[in-house]
C-alpha cells in the first residue's frame, strides 16, 4: 500500500467486467487526487477478466494508487463490503457498486464536505439513472432540497436509514466502520443500513444534493 489518502473509493466486485471498465474511466478522470482505488473481487466466475481490466487500468495511471484483491471464498454482499473497510486505508470510504459510474467533480465535492465537517460519520447523496450508451440522465433521485447536515440523533438516524441504501456514493468514515464491525445481520440486512444506524447515534451526517 502507498501513503494513506484522505478517500478510498471502494469497489466490491462479482462478475461483470464489462460494466466495470466504465466504472474506472469514470474514477480515474475525476478533478482530484488524494484519493486510492481499492477493488475487492468476490471469488466470481469472471475474477480473472476483472483483475485485467483492473490491472490495465493499474498500469495506464501509475500516478493513482489502484488495488486490486481476490476473495479465496465468496463472501457475499455484506462480508465484502465490510472486507473493503479492512483493507482499504483511506479516512473515509466512498463505496461504487461495479456497474456504477461517478459524476464529474463527485470526489472533490465529497472532499470538500470532509474537510469542512471534520467529524461527519456518514456523507449520502442524490442520485441519478442514466443510459448506459449515450450517459443521458434519465432520472434524478433527490432526497432533500438542497444540501443538509445532520446533527447526531434519532431523527437523523430515521431521516437518513433508508435513504442510505443505494450504494453508489455512499460514503463512511473507515474508523467508525471498523469501530461497528459484526457478521451479525449478514444476509439479513444491507451492511450500510446497519452502519448508518450505529454511527449517527453519535455522529453527524451530511448529503450532497
Amino acid at each position: 500500500m502507498t501513503e494513506n489518502k484522505l478517500i478510498s473509493v471502494c469497489i466490491p466486485s462479482y462478475n461483470r467486467p464489462e460494466y466495470i471498465s466504465d466504472l474506472m474511466e469514470s474514477i480515474v478522470s475525476q478533478d482530484y487526487n488524494d484519493f486510492e482505488i481499492v477493488v475487492s473481487e468476490d471469488n466470481s466466475p469472471k475474477k480473472n477478466e476483472i483483475e485485467t481490466v483492473i490491472n490495465n487500468y493499474s498500469k495506464n495511471y501509475p500516478n493513482i494508487p489502484i488495488h486490486f484483491f481476490s476473495n479465496e471464498e465468496t463472501l457475499g454482499y455484506d462480508g465484502n463490503f465490510r472486507k473493503l473497510i479492512e483493507i482499504s486505508r483511506g479516512k473515509y470510504c466512498v463505496y461504487m457498486g461495479d456497474d456504477d459510474l461517478l459524476c464529474p467533480g463527485a470526489l472533490s465535492r465529497i472532499g470538500t464536505v470532509i474537510k469542512t465537517y471534520k467529524d461527519v460519520g456518514v456523507i449520502i447523496r442524490s442520485w441519478a439513472r442514466v443510459d448506459r450508451e449515450t450517459k443521458e440522465v434519465i432520472e434524478h433521485f433527490k432526497y432533500f432540497d438542497g444540501d443538509r447536515f445532520f446533527p447526531p440523533s434519532l431523527n437523523t438516524i430515521v431521516s437518513l436509514f433508508r435513504r442510505s441504501v443505494s450504494i453508489a456514493g455512499y460514503t463512511v468514515n473507515r474508523e467508525l466502520a471498523k469501530k461497528f464491525s459484526t457478521s451479525k445481520f449478514d444476509g439479513t440486512l444491507l451492511y450500510q443500513l446497519y452502519l448508518s444506524g450505529m454511527i449517527l447515534r453519535n455522529s453527524p451526517a451530511y448529503y450532497i444534493s
